[in-house]
């Protein structure tokens, strides 16, 4: 049996509002705030939107009773 695996990071969500913090995290050396900074990346995920068809998309996989996975970075808890 097939099965598809999607990425949820700016393939299903347009998750670019998060990416300005993302690159800061990248650049930083301090833990601490590293920590702090992840909190307010994940604060973000529920303004970022699916982009166009996705939701189709969706519809279809169920339809089809396709399996499907979706990997992200981001924390699995705020994800479901």
């Amino acid at each position: 049996m097939k099965k598809l695996i999607l990425d949820l990071d700016n393939t299903l969500l347009n998750t670019s509002i998060q990416e300005p913090l993302k690159e800061y995290i990248k650049k930083s050396k301090d833990r601490k705030e590293k920590q702090q900074l992840w909190k307010e990346v994940y604060k973000l995920i529920p303004y970022c939107n699916p982009y166009e068809g996705i939701e189709e998309l969706f519809t279809y996989i169920r339809s089809n009773n396709i399996p499907t996975v979706i990997v992200s970075n981001n924390c699995n808890t705020l994800i479901k």
